[in-house]
């Protein structure tokens, strides 16, 4: 039997009548700079494909390497894991088990802990939490408070990525905001912040 070939192709008719075909769009592939509304912090798109199996280049020493921005401010890593411990162990004594993110002052991921028992993503989504309580400044709940009351210029600056549930509190050093760390898997969001306000409690001492 004769194989057949399928052609799939769009269609318009111009203004003489003439059928013509039309190529059809394409989105440009993620390799071409663009970048996820709803990304995190530092996150980074993979490089091409062919990028990656093509075979190592060798180094030249002689190549000085580019200058990296300054890092943003952050709670030492010590003192995070003091915070997340104690939001946890709180939880736990209340009978949830939750997981726990720090972030730094532009929502960036400095540390996530989570209980054995808890559901899986619950890091993931105290890091959306965080990105609340670093835009604002204020924590998670306040906001989605201000969003009920038709806030409009609040919503203006909600961006896709964040998570607008409680559970975020605002870290501060000497009255400038140094970061975040948010509760994720409670039954309710409220709870999720009075665990998280026990985290930041735990580290306020080392943030003086």
């Amino acid at each position: 039997m004769r194989a057949l070939t399928t052609l799939i192709a769009v269609f318009f008719i111009n203004d003489l009548g003439v059928l013509q075909a039309q190529p059809m769009i394409t989105p440009p592939p993620p390799s071409a700079g663009l970048r996820d509304p709803i990304s995190l912090p530092g996150d980074n798109l993979p490089p091409p494909l062919p990028a990656m199996l093509a075979p190592p280049r060798a180094i030249n020493p002689n190549i000085q390497r580019a200058q990296e921005p300054a890092l943003p401010p952050a709670p030492p890593l010590e003192l995070a894991l003091i915070g997340a411990k104690a939001a946890l162990a709180y939880c736990h004594t209340q009978g949830y088990e939750v997981g726990v993110a720090v972030a730094n002052a532009q929502g960036g991921i400095v540390l996530g802990l989570q209980a054995d028992a808890a559901h899986p993503g619950r890091v993931y989504n105290a890091m959306r939490k965080n990105l609340v309580a670093v835009a604002f400044g204020e924590r998670s709940g306040a906001i989605r408070d201000r969003l009920r009351a038709k806030d409009y210029a609040t919503l203006a600056m909600v961006q896709p990525n964040m998570t607008l549930f409680p559970g975020s509190i605002p870290l501060m050093q000497k009255g400038k905001l140094v970061g975040a760390i948010a509760v994720s898997g409670g039954p309710a969001g409220e709870v999720d912040e009075t665990c998280a306000q026990e985290g930041a409690k735990a580290m306020e001492q080392g943030l003086k």
